[in-house]
């Protein structure tokens, strides 16, 4: 949320919509809010109530067409839940960026899950294509993805981390449980 604050700051973007699969990420962002204004001109997609998985993804961009439509363009931040982006982009024809820290296929792959990672290699492979620009955030993806996508379609650019809220830590407590 740091990034999309700043942002909102910088006047990057006047209004982000985020398109989340939780009813209660309203509550949140209301508490961030409270002491940040700038949070108010974010808006949240969210199912009417509960936790929703696939179906949401499938129905959340039906609900919001005119919304998304409205989106210069949409953009992911990992490889699973993509699929509401991908269908977004095909229903507005809106441009979208395909974003990944890592390949989700590779993780299932070494986790020893065939099927999750045929799945995912799929998942991938039509986010790729339905992509406008891919944005991996590690190397090895870039890698992986650059004969696929090619330069000028794959950027990369690490995550970003607030440095003064997050430092490295100069000592080290090996005992530590």
């Amino acid at each position: 949320m740091l990034v999309y604050r700043e942002y909102l700051r910088l006047y990057i973007f006047d209004r982000i919509q985020i398109f989340t699969y939780d009813a209660r990420d309203h509550e949140i962002l209301a508490e961030l809010a409270v002491d940040e204004p700038l949070y108010r001109r974010i808006d949240l997609l969210a199912p009417p109530h509960g936790q929703w998985n696939l179906a949401w993804a499938l129905l959340g961009p039906c609900r919001y067409y005119r919304r998304l439509a409205q989106s210069h363009a949409l953009k992911t931040n990992q490889m699973s839940g993509s699929w509401a982006a991908m269908w977004a982009t095909f229903l507005t024809r809106r441009p979208l960026i395909l974003r990944m820290g890592y390949m989700l296929s590779r993780r299932f792959a070494l986790n020893h899950q065939p099927v999750r990672a045929m799945l995912a290699r799929l998942i991938e492979w039509v986010g790729v294509r339905a992509a406008s620009y891919v944005v991996v955030t590690s190397q090895a993806a870039y890698r992986d993805l650059l004969p696929a996508v090619g330069a000028r379609g794959l950027w990369l650019l690490p995550s970003y981390v607030d440095v003064v809220l997050f430092r490295a830590k100069t000592t080290y407590d090996f005992d530590a449980p």
